[in-house]
């Protein structure tokens, strides 16, 4: 009820005379990629990583507006590496340009698997986070976790498993071309999303995509 000014006495209030003022908040983004610094294909890692971390350094430079943060993780001969925790500092990505190591054999399964517990603690400090997986690789899964395990099986279950959580993915395939194809197709499948083959990649292309696919994710 409301009291009149005309009249002295009180109305009704209807629908039309309230007026909530909403004030709309960006979702925190985080965007985690996971690179095969192995060597698989040559000079695979070296590219891969230039490309990766140009990207990274271009997001984080615009993560304070977008409330984006940015995670890299490595993955090449037994383990996978957190090399940076997610971060919106520019200066905590390019400080690692020169500290990488490469080579040896390929544990895809310990990058999805470090990829999956890094998400999943974001997730609890933030439910409302938006998560964005960026696996690039060349799909030659050479080193299982367990003794005795298939390698490639191993990476396709994790893979599996952050497709049954709803983990958004971005699989980008780094095979060269005139090579037989990597299974990275069916990780790709298995995470719940499409795989993009591209052999010399660039950081402009990983920008474009990761742009594509948050786009669509929010629409």
């Amino acid at each position: 009820m409301a009291l009149s000014r005309e009249t002295g006495q009180t109305q009704a209030l209807t629908s039309e005379d309230l007026h909530l003022q909403l004030r709309s908040q960006k979702p925190r983004r985080l965007v985690v990629f996971a690179i095969d610094t192995s060597d698989s294909m040559g000079d695979g890692p070296m590219t891969r990583m230039s490309a990766a971390l140009g990207a990274i350094a271009a997001l984080a430079a615009r993560a304070y507006l977008n409330r984006e943060q940015v995670c890299l993780i490595t993955f090449r001969d037994r383990h996978a590496q957190l090399v940076v925790p997610p971060t919106d500092s520019v200066m905590r990505i390019r400080q690692q340009l020169d500290r990488l190591p490469v080579g040896g054999a390929t544990p895809l399964a310990a990058g999805l698997r470090k990829a999956g517990q890094v998400i999943a603690q974001a997730k609890r400090k933030d439910p409302a986070l938006e998560p964005l997986l960026v696996l690039i690789s060349d799909g030659e899964a050479t080193m299982a976790l367990h003794p005795g395990a298939d390698p490639a099986q191993e990476a396709l279950d994790f893979a599996r498993q952050l497709g049954r959580e709803m983990v958004p993915a971005l699989v980008i395939d780094t095979m060269p071309g005139h090579l037989p194809r990597s299974f990275m197709p069916q990780l790709a499948k298995a995470l719940g999303t499409d795989c993009q083959h591209i052999a010399n990649l660039q950081a402009r292309q990983i920008l474009q995509l990761i742009e594509t696919t948050q786009t669509a994710l929010s629409s």
